[in-house]
């Protein structure tokens, strides 16, 4: 990851590698979007240390996981959500911040991609009150 040479793959990558192409061969293996995600994920730990090379490096280990989350958060996000099987993605970017922070920081990375794991804007819409069609005339 920080440390790693331009160019090599390290062994902590091809293991990332095959978890990732565990995810893609659970169902729906056909769905394309999911595929596609799981796609930028893989290229993007492979790649990261020439992507993040034109930010100053003292920011390179903050927007590696930071994309690690946002990436994670879109293929669970489109995935199903908080009942999505593909919650695993979630450790890419935990696992990758112990690698690179301290306790403190892996525990404050760990609490944002816990609550992005979390968050449930579809079945806050969902709610009664939270619909236009609501009436309070039908709750009587």
């Amino acid at each position: 990851m920080e440390n790693q040479e331009q160019g090599k793959v390290s062994w902590m990558d091809l293991l990332w590698l095959a978890f990732l192409v565990g995810l893609a061969a659970m169902p729906p293996i056909g769905e394309i979007h999911k595929q596609l995600i799981l796609l930028g994920i893989g290229l993007f730990q492979i790649l990261e240390g020439g992507l993040l090379k034109p930010l100053p490096a003292y920011l390179r280990r903050y927007a590696s996981v930071f994309v690690k989350i946002v990436l994670a958060a879109l293929l669970v996000g489109h995935t199903g959500e908080i009942q999505s099987s593909y919650y695993l993605i979630y450790y890419l970017p935990v696992v990758s911040a112990a690698m690179l922070f301290d306790a403190w920081g892996t525990l404050l990375w760990t609490a944002l991609a816990s609550e992005c794991m979390s968050s449930r804007p579809k079945e806050f819409r969902s709610l009664p009150f939270a619909t236009s069609s609501f009436s309070w005339q039908q709750s009587r």
